[in-house]
């Protein structure tokens, strides 16, 4: 794959910048809202207010906060280094510059509040279309997934803790009962992707879809320590009919009831007899699928969130 040189790559950001710009510019109207995602779009915060914009910003999270503290323990990643940088750059300067900030859960309010204490914050949670994974409620899986970005230092770290210690002792229990293991993902590298296949995982590089895998796995697990989680992940497999395992900081920010919306373990031992007994136990396996559906259909649907944003819209433009 070609990459730009850092001149050519210049040239494209500052063109790109000039497009936006202008577009800003020929789309302005008095009553309309610019909303700005993801975080490093923050630069054209100022641009729209220069224009008369009013400005929702939406870092999802404290970028900083997840870029920070055990990340920065695993030095070869020295690009996170300069990433928790530039996380830092943006809210100081343009955390104060927005109307509104967008947090999606509690937590994540909680500390863009205490980073920025006079900005207003709103909590829009993750959600998405139910409906899409109604089809894949029919289907029967037989693999353990995972999928996620293979190039964040959060899933390297976990998928290696879950070869080196979760594979061998699911191994030894279920022997020649042992289940596929999946992993679809984003830019890993060549030597992470050995790694994984070294533990008889089947690694899926950039996947156009992941419905075809999420569509075979009998349940799906995200072993995450750090950083900010598989939040979007948990859900797709909550509304897909597939039981997750996964540890607390994979489960932050959501409001789901441990062992019966979803399974959450930290430690190996008990990550590791959670994924054995979701693979053993249908009954219970089942409850788990039902109760999940219910509780994302219920709260995390993209509907749950639609009053929120029409009275947000209503006050903004009143």
């Amino acid at each position: 794959m070609s990459t730009l040189s850092p001149d050519k790559t210049q040239a494209w950001k500052t063109t790109v910048t000039h497009n936006i710009t202008k577009s800003l510019k020929s789309l302005f109207k008095p009553d309309t809202i610019l909303w700005i995602a993801p975080a490093t779009m923050a630069s054209f915060i100022s641009k729209g207010k220069k224009l008369g914009y009013p400005i929702i910003f939406d870092p999802h999270a404290l970028q900083s906060f997840y870029f920070s503290n055990k990340l920065i323990l695993y030095t070869k990643y020295q690009r996170f280094l300069f990433k928790n940088l530039q996380a830092l750059f943006l809210e100081n300067t343009f955390f104060n510059q927005a109307n509104l900030l967008i947090a999606s859960s509690a937590i994540d309010a909680t500390r863009i509040q205490k980073k920025s204490p006079k900005s207003k914050v709103q909590i829009i949670q993750n959600c998405l279309n139910t409906k899409q994974y109604g089809q894949l409620r029919k289907t029967l899986g037989h693999t353990l997934f995972f999928s996620g970005s293979l190039n964040d230092p959060s899933n390297i770290e976990g998928l290696n803790w879950f070869c080196n210690e979760i594979i061998p002792r699911l191994k030894a229990v279920l022997k020649t009962k042992m289940p596929r293991i999946i992993v679809a993902g984003s830019n890993p590298s060549l030597e992470f992707k050995s790694r994984l296949e070294a533990s008889q995982i089947e690694v899926y590089a950039n996947p156009n879809d992941i419905m075809p895998y999420l569509s075979e796995a009998l349940l799906v697990f995200v072993p995450v320590h750090f950083g900010k989680g598989g939040r979007q992940k948990i859900l797709q497999a909550m509304a897909a009919g597939r039981p997750v395992i996964t540890t607390g900081k994979g489960a932050e920010g959501f409001s789901l009831t441990p062992m019966k919306d979803i399974y959450i373990a930290d430690q190996t031992d008990t990550f590791t007899s959670a994924m054995i007994r979701l693979i053993r136990d249908h009954d219970f396996r089942q409850k788990m699928i039902t109760n999940a559906i219910h509780t994302v259909e219920a709260h995390y649907d993209w509907r749950a969130v639609r009053p929120i944003l029409k009275k947000l819209f209503e006050e903004f433009m009143t």
